[in-house]
């Protein structure tokens, strides 16, 4: 599927009104902490730490949809993924 002028017009729009690739490098980063490698057996069998690996990624997933969806607080969430990034 090709985008026309108009489609892609909007999307540079979308995409320079929001804080795009730190959204997608937050993205990134919790889609690799919150798909283990391991069975999730084996990570919550491993207790509190298996069970927060779990929390963190999807926590940074979160953040960075947020950074795309809700950029007005691009300021909480930076520092909010700041925080979930150094205690891994």
């Amino acid at each position: 599927m090709l985008l026309t002028a108009s489609s892609h017009g909007r999307w540079r729009t979308w995409r320079r009104t929001r804080p795009f690739w730190a959204g997608t490098l937050l993205l990134l980063a919790g889609a690799e902490l919150a798909a283990p490698l391991a069975p999730v057996r084996i990570l919550l069998g491993l207790g509190t730490g298996g069970i927060a690996a779990l929390g963190l990624g999807a926590a940074l997933v979160l953040a960075g949809l947020s950074l795309w969806f809700v950029p007005h607080a691009h300021h909480y969430v930076t520092t909010d993924g700041l925080e979930l990034g150094t205690d891994t």
